[in-house]
Parts: structure tokens; C-alpha cells; sequence
């Protein structure tokens, strides 16, 4: 489960139901872990010494914004995050998956 969520998963009416085949894909294409926990997934990867990472973040009005993050490794409290988060309409999210991820993996990168 993410850290800092500790609600279960939100099950057969999230828009992660259908969004998670493609993260999982996303994830294994390009060395990634996928965490999942109720209503956030993050994919995770160490790079140039801390980890980094996507959150995207379900909510109740149908936007997924996807954060991208960097730490330290243990030490999630060092936390740096994108000012610039992206917040896309799920329908957009579900056609535009692949894009969006690729340039959130170069902003955590940068980070």
C-alpha cells in the first residue's frame, strides 16, 4: 500500500480498474515497482542516488493528477515534489496514458 494512505483499496468503481493494466505495463516496460493503495498509485524507481517516483491521486470528481516525486532512500520525509502536478479528466487520462507518464518520468528525474 502508498504511504500515507490507509484506506483499502476503492475496488470496481475506480477509474484505477481499468487505468492498472497500463500502469503495470508502464511499470514492468521501463523497471519500475507499482504501489497501490486505496484511491493513489505510485510507480517507483531509484535513480542517481534517491528513489523517485509518480503518484497519481483518484478523485471523487473524476480528475487524476500525477505528481511527480523524488527522496532519499528511507527516508520518505525528504520528499520533493513537482510544483507543476498534471490533473487530466480520467477520459483524457485512459487516451493519453503513455505520454503523460513519459514526461512525468523526466520531471522526477530532474528532481
Amino acid at each position: 500500500m502508498v504511504q500515507g494512505t490507509d484506506r483499502p483499496d476503492v475496488g470496481g468503481d475506480s477509474f484505477f480498474r481499468i487505468l492498472d493494466p497500463r500502469l503495470n505495463i508502464f511499470a514492468l516496460a521501463n523497471g519500475m515497482d507499482l504501489e497501490k493503495g486505496g484511491g493513489v498509485r505510485r510507480l517507483t524507481w531509484f535513480r542517481d542516488g534517491s528513489e523517485r517516483g509518480i503518484r497519481l491521486t483518484e478523485s471523487p470528481d473524476g480528475i487524476v493528477s500525477i505528481t511527480p516525486q523524488a527522496w532519499r532512500p528511507g527516508h520518505e520525509d525528504s520528499e520533493r515534489r513537482s510544483a507543476a502536478a498534471t490533473e487530466l479528466a480520467e477520459a483524457d487520462l485512459a487516451r493519453e496514458i503513455g505520454p503523460v507518464l513519459e514526461q512525468a518520468v523526466e520531471v522526477a528525474n530532474n528532481l
